[in-house]
């Protein structure tokens, strides 16, 4: 507004300034000049509505100068002349010292004006800043916050999880498959120990624990499972066996006892013929 209230005074003063000297408006100039003020009023007319009353006193005390002062008069004398200029009454050179003092004046209002806003932005920025850095330090520690629960995450979750994943695979590929392997055997006659449970870090989360739990019911499970199966085995060689000697057994003892028959079977009395009853008889039978 200020901006446009200078440009309208320089254009009043250099139009009344070429006209004066001829001593009236050419052509269309007296209307032109109606319509530069009118625009000049405006601008000014319109700086109160967004100034503070400190920058409304910077513009009052530039219009108040002596040379300033005299433009309106001046103004008033050409808007009344009806198109005619007189130098007497408008002298030139004070015309041109009262409007360009006017013109001067607006312009130290508005480099202050631009002082006030560079001020008022760098309060604004330093404002800003401190506002970004007060909002950057939760959103550092939301950072920070989140980065540690990824951490404890990889620590009680992931890591612990790729452990149990490695002793699982060792439980089915080595572990309990030796174990079977050594319930089926059975000959140092002792009953061999089970599969050690699989270990997880006091650090793992809870469903790990869940999980490690699951497999060593499982790996259990299946080691009874084997041993079960081992002893019924060996029940059953045992019963075999025990039938297998007690068939022998058996046996000679049949064979045992069709000898002993053969062996208390009478013999034949001997023949009339025989030699003993020729040579000798048999002496009687005493009472």
């Amino acid at each position: 507004m200020l901006g446009s209230a200078k440009e309208f005074t320089g254009e009043e003063r250099a139009i009344v300034l070429g006209s004066v000297r001829a001593g009236q408006f050419k052509d269309d100039g007296y209307s032109r000049f109606m319509e530069i003020r009118a625009g000049r009023l405006a601008a000014l007319d319109a700086f109160p509505r967004s100034a503070t009353d400190a920058r409304q006193w910077r513009l009052d005390a530039a219009l108040s100068t002596p040379d300033a002062e005299r433009a309106p008069t001046y103004e008033s004398t050409a808007v009344q002349g009806g198109g005619k200029l007189r130098w007497n009454d408008i002298p030139p050179m004070q015309w041109w010292d009262a409007m360009t003092a006017t013109i001067n004046g607006l312009r130290d209002v508005q480099v202050s004006l631009g002082a006030g806003v560079e001020n008022r932005a760098a309060g604004l920025e330093g404002t800003a800043q401190r506002d970004l850095l007060l909002f950057l330090l939760p959103a550092l520690g939301t950072v920070a916050a989140l980065g540690a629960l990824a951490l404890d995450c990889v620590r009680s979750v992931s890591a612990p999880l790729a452990e149990l994943a490695h002793q699982a695979r060792e439980v089915a590929g080595q572990r309990l498959p030796e174990a079977v392997a050594a319930v089926q055997d059975g000959s140092s006659g002792e009953s061999p120990a089970p599969p050690a449970p699989l270990a997880v870090a006091a650090t793992a989360g809870a469903q790990v624990k869940e999980v490690a739990e699951a497999f060593d019911r499982v790996q259990r499970a299946a080691y009874d499972l084997a041993t079960e199966q081992a002893v019924l085995r060996r029940n059953a060689t045992d019963s075999l066996v025990s039938l297998g000697r007690r068939n022998q057994n058996l046996v000679r003892a049949r064979s045992a006892s069709s000898t002993s028959w053969s062996t208390r079977t009478p013999t034949p009395p001997p023949s009339p013929t025989s030699s003993n009853w020729t040579t000798s008889p048999p002496s009687p039978t005493p009472e």
